[in-house]
């Protein structure tokens, strides 16, 4: 696994792994209504990603070659975050990828 800041060259990727987490889980879950922990705004949409990329501070991680998961983080500060999201594409959840991106 390998763990990188991500690009602009990310963006679709990203959005794509995030769509497939996000929506994995509201399914799994089956809540009667949306709910904002669970589908934050904007997880689907590229420009969301965008914004996250070049605003916020996004790290993936990628395992042969493929992104399969990513962090975004706000900085507030020198020496504090905030965890804005945290994603891995269902298809490798289990495999300690969200453990590695904390």
């Amino acid at each position: 696994m390998i763990i990188r800041e991500a690009t602009k060259d990310d963006i679709m990727t990203v959005t794509k792994v995030s769509t497939a987490s996000f929506q994995q889980e509201a399914l799994t879950l089956q809540l009667p209504e949306r709910d904002l922990n669970i589908e934050p705004p904007g997880y689907n949409h590229e420009a969301m990603t965008q914004y996250m990329i070049e605003e916020l501070t996004c790290y993936v991680i990628e395992q042969d070659n493929h992104i399969v998961g990513a962090i975004v983080l706000a900085l507030t500060g020198e020496d504090y975050a905030r965890i804005d999201r945290v994603f891995v594409h269902p298809s490798v959840q289990g495999q300690g990828i969200g453990k590695a991106l904390m």
